[in-house]
């Protein structure tokens, strides 16, 4: 179906077979065959490009689809190089097929404009079917995108056209019930094998609705749920059958994720009802690396409809995929090969050049490391050869026959998964792809970066929009992790005093995600990143096109060492490690970091037999927790999608139960009240305020079967001024004013809300680098103010210390206000019992304020009164 048409299968059965008579007439081969010649067309997605891609294998000829978009001195070379019989062309298309036959070439193909097909045929005749399985010459060829060289023909028999499809059917399970919404360009294997040639061997339903609209896409989706009187002319009898069966590259997914909220309450309903489990029953990701924040939005609209993903290419189709079994939709992983396909991981020693086969269960060396090697296969699904490139093919398969991908992968046991819920193919450990061995594997200082592991903690920054990960030549190291990326809304002002974010801030925030090695040396910000009809970047285009030429790069590393010996002094003064966000458990849910407040409470927790989850935005960065027991989940604290996840996720593993909720916000903005951005504002009170009511709204139903306890980290910043700390401390007085009304609020359920009114507390919430801006009120007291940035740290108690006596307490359950840490009996005291000036003026003398006053009455700086 398209463009409002409906075909059915008896229809193109004799489209086929009339197409195929009209193709041999255009060749000069009325009666005969075409065997193996190549069959070259330009047509529009839809039936058209069907009954003209079937009529060829009919002929017994070679399919080659072209792209309308490719320029015409590239349709050129490709109609040159593959020796094209005929160019075929709707009339959609005919001017284009006609300026590309122009120009003189070596060959000249013949040219046949189709008609347009309005509509199927309506002939019931049989339809005859001669030929043996000896005689077969057809099958399709695809061009690579050819990235070092000129593109090479890719020959897929039809014999392994149909062994690719074949193996989706199986482990896909096509059926005649589905219907597949199709969105993608026709001249790659994905819109091919996985959405043309698998549903049609299933007798499945294709809607084409190309090119991807997302607007139009979510339409469609909620058409089939909408109210009667929204449906757009359509009737109850015209309301279309609903779509089961999604498959899209990783930017259209994160395009419909973007684009949701956009839509009126009905269809947001009507699309959460369409996408859902019982009625999407596969939504699939593939052509690229799907970054998590896609991943989690995803499962979070959709109600927990995990995105499956899959590895292929052009050679060899789909390889690798991930199981339909919610256990087999591995987060990061794209699963176990498919059935009829062999895969082995061969690893290179870098010193001596020999490579091995890893075995499986030999998935770590001797010394505990994680092995990497090249994913290589072998079956009836691969490619035959390169048209016209004996060197190529052969260079390409090793001697025993299996053909080598140039994608790097490691295998991992990942616990409930690979136990054969999603068929026998899908069993032992999981592939993990770390990237093109060309590009995306990274050798620095004797270790390999996988780009695409960086890649996906950078998109989890709420700084980053989009990213490219790639490796710079470096006399030091051999290479450099360098990052290209695209900042988000956020990103354009979270730098110092406002200004982009960049390099240093990027390292700050990922210090504590990855070991150093792995961490982006260099960071280029550029406002979009080229990407090709499947949203694949071209790593090698971009190093020159951004970086330029190795004499460039060699400058710019000049000018970022200085700031990274810069970053380097500072971790060294750091005792503990970033802000923490929040979670949820069993018996209690936080978000924490490798260390401060979070990490210490989850600890603590654990030691006193709880079961505890804790969140973090990778991880990753928690892995020591995991070690302890602890159930680690991402969390990404601002985004309602992400809570609602892990909400279900929660809900699923505790059976709806909690005892003990702890929200442990902690975003610092130490600057002047004046001097303090939006976009900093903004930010901190989405973290410390409007995150911790999401997630309190959120998880409060899992309380009340416990007459459980929330757990507000609070701070005395909340109750007192704390001289340039404006917003954070409007952001922890609004804290607690929530956390006091929350209190009586939920007092008749039962459930009881507890204010950590923390002081002082060995962690890093103070590692944001601050500075005055240019002309500051405040310039005449730098020192004063830099000194005010680091504080809090100055005498605050040891994280674990704070942990045991809050835990203590709260375990005691009688009181609703907490103060523990660092001064924190100080302020209880002087704001209980004082005068308010008593605070006020404390702060004015420790942090050079009554200083300034003198300053600015023309007293200098001895010492006065401030009236």
């Amino acid at each position: 179906m398209y463009s409002g048409k409906s075909f059915t299968y008896g229809s193109l059965l004799h489209d086929v077979a009339l197409a195929k008579e009209r193709l041999l007439q255009s060749a000069g081969k009325e009666g005969g065959d075409l065997s193996g010649e190549r069959i070259a067309f330009l047509v529009e997605n839809g039936y058209d490009y069907v009954v003209t891609l079937l009529s060829t294998l009919a002929a017994n000829a070679i399919a080659l689809p072209l792209a309308p978009s490719f320029p015409a001195h590239e349709l050129r070379y490709i109609l040159d190089h593959s020796e094209a019989l005929i160019l075929l062309s709707t009339p959609k298309y005919a001017t284009q097929a006609k300026d590309v036959l122009k120009e003189e070439l070596e060959k000249t193909p013949r040219f046949a404009q189709l008609e347009k097909l309005e509509e199927g045929s309506q002939d019931s005749s049989d339809v005859e079917i001669t030929g043996t399985a000896q005689d077969v010459a057809s099958g399709m060829m695809l061009y690579t995108s050819g990235t070092t060289a000129r593109p090479k023909g890719v020959v897929l028999k039809e014999a392994t056209v149909a062994a690719q499809a074949s193996s989706l059917y199986k482990a896909w399970e096509y059926t005649p019930r589905d219907r597949l919404l199709h969105v993608l360009p026709l001249h790659h294997i994905h819109g091919t094998v996985n959405a043309i040639f698998a549903p049609l061997l299933a007798g499945s339903s294709v809607e084409f609705m190309y090119p991807f609209n997302v607007d139009h896409v979510w339409k469609r989706l909620a058409l089939p749920f909408l109210p009667e009187d929204q449906l757009n002319g359509h009737s109850e009898q015209t309301r279309p059958t609903p779509i089961t069966f999604f498959t899209a590259v990783p930017t259209v997914w994160a395009r419909m994720v973007q684009s949701f909220g956009s839509q009126t309450p009905e269809m947001q309903a009507a699309t959460k009802t369409a996408v859902s489990r019982q009625h999407l029953r596969l939504n699939i990701s593939g052509s690229a690396a799907l970054p998590k924040p896609t991943q989690d939005a995803w499962i979070a609209l959709s109600g927990g409809n995990t995105l499956l993903e899959r590895f292929g290419m052009t050679e060899v189709g789909m390889a690798i995929s991930c199981g339909l079994d919610d256990s087999d939709r591995i987060d990061g992983s794209v699963g176990w090969p498919l059935p009829s396909v062999e895969a082995r991981l061969a690893e290179t020693n870098d010193d001596t050049g020999e490579v091995s086969i890893i075995p499986i269960g030999g998935e770590k060396s001797a010394d505990g490391k994680e092995r990497h090697g090249e994913i290589q296969l072998r079956g009836p699904t691969i490619f035959s050869e390169y048209w016209r490139n004996p060197e190529a093919t052969a260079k390409e398969f090793t001697e025993d026959g299996w053909f080598k991908t140039g994608d790097i992968a490691a295998r991992r046991e990942v616990p409930g998964s690979g136990k054969g819920n999603s068929g026998d193919w899908a069993t032992g450990p999981a592939y993990y792809i770390q990237g093109r061995k060309s590009a995306d594997i990274i050798k620095t200082g004797g270790e390999k970066v996988s780009a695409l592991e960086v890649e996906r903690e950078l998109l989890s920054l709420p700084e980053v929009h989009e990213c490219a990960v790639v490796g710079l030549p470096s006399e030091s190291w051999g290479q450099k992790v360098a990052a290209v990326v695209v900042l988000s809304e956020l990103g354009k002002t979270a730098g110092k005093g406002g200004k982009q974010w960049g390099a240093m801030d990027l390292r700050r925030a990922l210090k504590d995600q990855l070991v150093a090695y792995k961490i982006p040396q260099d960071l280029a910000v550029v406002t979009e990143l080229k990407r090709n009809a499947m949203g694949k970047i071209n790593k090698k285009e971009l190093v020159p096109e951004v970086f330029g030429d190795q004499g460039k790069i060699r400058r710019r590393s000049e000018v970022n060492k200085e700031e990274r010996e810069k970053l380097k002094r500072e971790v060294a003064k750091e005792k503990t490690i970033p802000e923490n966000e929040k979670a949820a458990s069993a018996r209690w849910p936080k978000a924490c970091t490798s260390s401060g407040i979070g990490h210490a409470l989850a600890r603590e927790f654990k030691s006193r037999g709880y079961r505890v989850f804790a969140t973090a935005r990778s991880t990753s960065s928690i892995e020591d927790l995991a070690t302890l027991g602890i159930e680690t989940l991402p969390l990404e604290a601002t985004s309602r999608e992400s809570i609602a996840a892990l909400k279900a996720e929660i809900t699923t593993r505790t059976n709806g139960r909690l005892d003990y909720l702890v929200n442990n916000a902690g975003r610092n903005c130490t600057m002047p009240a004046l001097e303090a951005p939006d976009a900093e504002i903004e930010a901190t009170f989405a973290v410390n305020v409007f995150a911790v009511m999401a997630i309190c709204r959120e998880f409060s139903p899992l309380l009340l079967p416990t007459k459980g306890t929330i757990i507000q980290i609070g701070s005395l910043a909340g109750v007192m001024p704390y001289a340039f700390s404006s917003v954070y401390c409007a952001s922890k007085a609004a804290l607690h004013a929530y956390t006091d009304t929350l209190r009586i609020e939920l007092a008749p359920f039962g459930v009881k809300v507890m204010t950590i009114m923390t002081g002082g507390v060995k962690s890093n919430i103070a590692r944001t680098e601050r500075t005055l801006l240019p002309g500051s009120l405040y310039s005449p007291i730098q020192t004063d103010f830099e000194r005010r940035i680091t504080h809090s740290q100055s005498e605050g108690v040891p994280a674990e210390t704070y942990a045991k006596r809050v835990i203590a307490q709260v375990e005691g359950g009688r009181k609703k206000v907490v103060w523990e840490g660092g001064k924190s009996w100080l302020v209880w005291f002087v704001s209980g019992y004082l005068p308010r000036w008593v605070l006020e003026r404390a702060m004015s003398r420790m942090f050079g304020l009554e200083r300034l006053a003198r300053i600015v009455r023309g007293g200098g700086g001895g010492k006065g009164k401030v009236m």
